[in-house]
């Protein structure tokens, strides 16, 4: 071949990957975890609590929280210690009896819940009876719940990192992408079926906030939220079948705030890019969503549809503005509020070492 005509081909293949790399668009990283790299540790803008109540939640920073029956104390107490120890380049946190609403003089395990930092993030959280025979300190909720059977027979581990207020906007030409790196690598469940289920979870957890309903709507505050609860694992154990379906639903212990549950891909309102959800088991995987502007307002109106009691196809503009605002509409309005990984257990009996332990590798959210 000629010297001029490869020098013509190398300039023409050149031409055709710029014009490739200025076609597709660039993706924009807006938070991240990464191991060694976890947002407000190092700072230490940390808030560690069990039953957490009060503005702190809702401060900047990150927040770990214990949710559930904490053994021998108070049923009003919140707010409770939370201990940490370092161990081999490991931080661990974990639930503490405290003094101010617990009786000290009643034997639990104060190990069966922890979040630990090394690197990565670990998470173990355990009802019923601990490995050392004692019940869990912070164990699931009586059939009351916290009140009126809110939350019954539940207990939580969350990893909260709440963000600064309007920040993270939503864009109406871009996808929302949450890509997870994480695992399940533990797990204990009583494997008798019984008349109420027990089941172990973990899942991510996105909020987004709307700035102008929250001015508008002052008494209803939590209604400007809505939180997607995207599933990686879940295993259950019940005398009945059970099928996961995605749904919507308010949640009475937020104050009634909407929450849209996703366990499979739904064109309608977020796209798998990803592993699908796990029932045993794994070791790492990658889970990845899309939500594009379009598939936001749908689930506006699913939850709006929920609200009413009405067909999705029923509701209008004015349904809308009466939930959300009269900014609902408005992507710049809406900016992503708090990211949040969890692990739950629902436990009626409280009579055996259930428990799972997984990792948090990386995540990160970003435009595409």
């Amino acid at each position: 071949m000629k010297p001029y005509k490869s020098c013509l081909i190398s300039l023409i293949v050149l031409i055709f990957t710029l014009l490739l790399v200025s076609i597709v668009p660039a993706e924009e990283v807006l938070f991240s975890i990464e191991p060694g790299k976890i947002p407000y540790l190092k700072e230490g803008k940390v808030f560690a609590t069990w039953n957490p109540k009060g503005p702190e939640a809702h401060s900047e920073g990150l927040k770990i929280y214990f949710h559930g029956k904490a053994e021998g104390c108070s049923p009003d107490a919140q707010n409770g210690l939370v201990e940490k120890y370092t161990k081999s380049g490991e931080t661990c946190y974990f639930p503490s009896t405290d003094r101010k609403f617990c009786d000290p003089k009643i034997k639990t395990d104060n190990l069966c819940s922890f979040t630990c930092f090394n690197g990565g993030i670990k998470m173990h959280t355990s009802s019923g009876i601990g490995s050392e025979g004692l019940p869990c300190f912070i164990n699931t909720r009586d059939a009351e719940g916290i009140g009126v059977g809110v939350n019954a027979y539940n207990l939580g581990n969350f990893l909260n990192f709440r963000l600064p207020d309007g920040k993270i906007k939503l864009d109406k030409y871009k996808k929302f992408k949450i890509i997870v790196q994480s695992s399940v690598e533990k797990i204990s469940l009583n494997p008798t079926p019984r008349e109420k289920p027990i089941q172990l979870h973990q899942k991510i957890t996105i909020g987004f906030q709307n700035q102008y309903c929250i001015q508008e709507k002052k008494d209803k505050k939590s209604l400007c939220n809505v939180k997607y609860t995207l599933f990686q694992f879940v295993k259950r154990v019940s005398a009945k079948p059970h099928q996961w379906r995605n749904r919507v639903w308010f949640d009475q212990g937020q104050g009634g705030l909407p929450i849209i549950s996703i366990f499979y891909n739904d064109p309608n309102l977020i796209t798998f890019c990803g592993d699908s959800l796990k029932h045993e088991p794994f070791k790492e995987a990658i889970f990845c969503y899309e939500i594009s502007w379009e598939q936001f307002l749908i689930g506006l109106k699913y939850i709006a549809s929920k609200h009413y009691n009405k067909p999705i196809e029923s509701i209008t503009p004015s349904d809308l503005i009466s939930i959300f605002g009269t900014q609902y509409g408005n992507p710049s309005a809406w900016y992503l509020a708090v990211i949040s990984f969890s692990h739950e257990i629902h436990d009626p009996y409280k009579d055996f070492n259930n428990y799972i332990e997984g990792k948090l590798k990386k995540f990160t959210v970003l435009y595409k």
